[in-house]
């Protein structure tokens, strides 16, 4: 799901819903909502209770610290 937002698959502003992810990946809505709430910790979309997800706009300075702090604490462990 990080690939389709990424790659701008879903343009950012994009509200979707659990059902919807779930049918254009082809997964359970369980992993869906798991997904989600790793992708709203890293900011990249953003939970709306009862009305949907919005795809975030992605802010590229965020995203290489985020991936900056996943090597290193990859490279520690």
């Amino acid at each position: 799901m990080e690939e389709i937002i990424v790659t701008l698959q879903l343009a950012p502003g994009s509200v979707v819903s659990e059902a919807s992810l779930s049918t254009l990946i082809g997964i359970g809505t369980t992993p869906i909502c798991e997904a989600l709430q790793r992708l709203s910790g890293e900011h990249l979309v953003q939970i709306l209770p009862r009305r949907g997800v919005v795809v975030t706009q992605i802010d590229l300075r965020r995203q290489l610290q985020m991936l900056e702090t996943r090597r290193d604490a990859s490279s520690t462990g």
